[in-house]
């Protein structure tokens, strides 16, 4: 297989940070171009009133938060913030975009924690057209 795109899911988790660095590096040992997908997942966006905070002014500052987020990895890199379903997000942007490959984080929950909770891992891993590299917790 010849991997010249590589699609990296990020949030600012540690894992998600930690499976975005996996991705960087196995990019270099491949010559491989990379992607960096950090998906606005509006529907679950936490909105406090008390806070005195438009629904507005808050996605204005979570988009801050993204770009700082992804303004640590190298500029050479394709910048993805779409808003929605952050599966179908990531799956339409692999589609579109030609990855080769998806590298994202997943916390490994078990089959019960998956049908309780859904994961997002999980449902890309299943829908996706491309290999998917997963990164656990566990080392």
């Amino acid at each position: 297989m010849d991997v010249k795109k590589i699609l990296l899911a990020v949030d600012d988790s540690v894992l998600g940070m930690k499976a975005a660095w996996e991705g960087f590096t196995l990019a270099r040992q491949l010559g491989a171009s990379v992607g960096v997908i950090y998906v606005l997942d509006i529907a679950n966006m936490p909105v406090n009133a008390d806070l005195g905070m438009t629904p507005e002014e808050h996605l204005q500052n979570l988009m801050q938060e993204v770009r700082k987020t992804l303004n640590i990895f190298p500029e050479d890199a394709v910048r993805f913030t779409p808003q929605g379903d952050p599966a179908k997000e990531i799956l339409h942007t692999a589609d579109s975009w030609g990855a080769d490959i998806i590298v994202m984080g997943t916390h490994g929950k078990t089959a019960l924690g998956q049908m309780l909770t859904g994961s997002v891992a999980e449902h890309v891993l299943r829908q996706a057209s491309v290999p998917v590299l997963l990164i656990t917790e566990k080392k």
